[in-house]
């Protein structure tokens, strides 16, 4: 299986017709079954439906529909899967940060975020999702983590233990500290799960729409560094804040064995030790102030 993971520079089409085209050349001399677009990266259709409108009516404006046709036809064209990048899709009154996966006959599930950024709270206008997935296709089993999602270690858990062999991130984020954020957590997926993450990223400057308005990132894959694979654990990188579709050969079979046989450490198998009581020690100096003085700190 070979992935394609977008370092995705927002553009301005100035219509449906225009953003499907769009999305053909960039992907021109892309060689991949599964190809990755970032968090929020679906945006950019803004730039024709509501340009210049608040927030929310932006939100209202999305057509949701046309969007996942226009990414149906891509993964039908290209043969592949797709993670198209997310939108907020309403529900319940409020919208979820939703990844669409559509496989190469059209046909599509999705993955919500769980658990959103300050920022994403603030807004007011997104909830959390609900729920774990897998998805099953003809070139293995994959999961998806939406960007903050990754930073919590038993999502991605719960999903290699339903058999996820490879983890998708999707990410936006604004600054480099971000960027390194989700990196990090990408790379400690990679090692305590021993699969591939691979992390998709927003570049660049989009004013149209505050979601978005500035992108700092790079795509990248990464396994456990172990027998076989690179000391640092990075298969592949793309440079900083440039425009670029990133594409490596998964090696799932390397990975399979690492996971059944073990390596210089066996960490899927040994989650199972990973649990216990946690006991507090106190020595002769405890650490926990008198009452005294915390009523004069408080």
């Amino acid at each position: 299986m070979r992935i394609a993971a977008a370092q995705y520079a927002l553009a301005r089409p100035g219509s449906w017709d225009e953003y499907a085209e769009s999305l053909r050349v960039r992907l021109q001399g892309v060689q991949a079954e599964v190809i990755l677009f970032p968090e929020y990266a679906g945006l950019e259709i803004l730039a024709f439906l509501a340009p210049s409108a608040p927030l929310e009516a932006q939100l209202r404006a999305l057509d949701l529909e046309r969007y996942r046709q226009v990414m149906a036809e891509l993964a039908r064209e290209r043969g592949a899967v797709v993670v198209a990048g997310s939108v907020p899709a309403p529900e319940g009154g409020s919208y979820r940060n939703r990844a669409y996966l559509f496989w190469p006959d059209g046909s599509s599930g999705y993955q919500d975020k769980l658990i959103l950024t300050h920022w994403e709270r603030s807004t007011g206008l997104l909830s959390p999702g609900h729920g774990l997935r897998v998805f099953a296709t003809p070139f293995g089993c994959l999961a998806i983590n939406l960007c903050y999602d990754c930073e919590f270690p038993m999502l991605a858990w719960q999903q290699a233990r339903a058999g996820a062999e490879v983890l998708l991130v999707p990410s936006c984020t604004e600054g480099r500290t971000g960027y390194h954020r989700v990196r990090l957590a990408c790379r400690a997926r990679a090692l305590e799960n021993q699969m591939l993450v691979v992390q998709s990223s927003v570049v660049g400057r989009f004013p149209l729409c505050e979601f978005i308005d500035r992108n700092t990132g790079a795509a990248a894959f990464f396994v456990p560094p172990d027998i076989g694979f690179p000391d640092d654990g990075v298969l592949a990188r793309g440079k900083l804040n440039r425009a670029a579709f990133v594409t490596c050969q998964a090696p799932l079979q390397r990975l399979e064995l690492l996971r059944r046989e073990g390596g210089e450490v066996a960490t899927f198998r040994d989650w199972t030790e990973a649990r216990g009581p946690v006991e507090r020690i106190a020595g002769s100096a405890d650490p926990t102030p008198p009452k005294d003085s915390m009523r004069a700190s408080g």
